[in-house]
């Protein structure tokens, strides 16, 4: 039905893209986090401010 080849190269595939979707969603939710606590301050000194 398959030859080793194949299942070789689709798992390596999957693994991959598992391993890009973590990091990406890593990344993303650290830029998230830093956005949100600058944007806090910001927010905060034009209060504070005003």
């Amino acid at each position: 039905m398959y030859n080793k080849k194949e299942v070789y190269h689709v798992t390596v595939i999957v693994i991959l893209i598992t391993i890009f979707i973590a990091l990406y969603t890593l990344l993303f939710d650290t830029a998230f986090s830093f956005v949100l606590t600058n944007v806090s301050n910001i927010i905060k000194n034009f209060i504070g401010g005003a």
